[in-house]
């Protein structure tokens, strides 16, 4: 989880949601790789509906794709929205193409991508996000590779502003 090379940052409201999130695709350059993690109702699919309303997509076209396993959203930039809670094995993983998704000029975010961690790609940023007894969010921000890393900076420096 986190570490001392991860930025952690407290959402007490849904605004701080969406705030991080506005901080997040103002932060992206693509290809990026965006792993989320955290237990059911954590606010993954949330943050995702966020991010892509930040990239000119609107918030109500983005489901989760639970059932359907990918989505894809054309905004700004190109977003494709993956769920690997259902999936059993890598191989199914292999089956949706999520290889192509990572090296397509494209954002790429998966959520519980804990379940297959060592198939993302060399650079990506990893978002924790918990629940406190209170209902505020913790997300725990970490930059795999000099891409995912340079991100991460890049997030901390917009939330900080």
């Amino acid at each position: 989880m986190c570490d001392r090379k991860s930025n952690l940052l407290l959402m007490s409201t849904l605004a701080d949601s969406k705030r991080l999130a506005q901080c997040v695709a103002a932060s992206v350059s693509v290809p990026l790789a965006i792993g989320l993690t955290g237990t059911l109702g954590s606010g993954k699919t949330q943050l995702t509906k966020f991010i892509c309303e930040a990239l000119g997509i609107p918030c109500d076209d983005v489901t989760s794709p639970t059932f359907v396993l990918v989505h894809r959203y054309v905004g700004r930039i190109v977003v494709f929205h993956i769920d690997l809670y259902r999936l059993e094995s890598l191989d199914q993983a292999w089956d949706l193409g999520i290889d192509e998704m990572f090296a397509a000029n494209c954002l790429t975010i998966i959520e519980w991508a804990d379940k297959f961690q060592n198939y993302l790609p060399d650079n990506y940023l990893r978002l924790d996000l918990s629940v406190n007894e209170d209902g505020s969010r913790i997300a725990c921000l970490t930059g795999f590779g000099v891409h995912g890393s340079a991100t991460v900076s890049e997030i901390g420096r917009r939330w900080e502003s």
